[in-house]
């Protein structure tokens, strides 16, 4: 990958969205990301996965036969934690595969 990055964006409330964008080096055969896990804190330090989106069961999480690919996804959490996405990054040339975990930065949604 030349760059790529994770982050939650159009907080409202307690809903936001996770987005990744992606970028490689050339045109691959598969781009995008491999798993997007939504996980919550109540300390912003330990984390526990709530909610799992793969590229099988969201195929909007991956594009084909292209050098970029940004996606993400919705989700509402509950008032009073952290919320990040991790990110599993993937890209595929042939017989080649690579993957590239990367978090998102944390918010914080008020417990009211």
């Amino acid at each position: 990958f030349t760059c790529n990055s994770v982050y939650l964006c159009n907080i409202s409330g307690n809903s936001f969205e996770a987005w990744f964008d992606v970028t490689a080096v050339g045109r691959m055969d598969i781009i995008g990301a491999k798993t997007l896990k939504i996980q919550r804190s109540t300390d912003g330090v330990n984390w526990t996965t709530v909610k799992t989106y793969t590229m099988e069961d969201y195929p909007d999480l991956v594009a084909y036969n292209t050098v970029v690919n940004a996606a993400g996804v919705n989700y509402t959490g509950l008032r009073g934690y952290y919320y990040r996405a991790r990110v599993q990054l993937y890209a595929k040339k042939g017989v080649n595969e690579g993957y590239w975990t990367q978090n998102s930065g944390s918010i914080y949604i008020p417990a009211n």
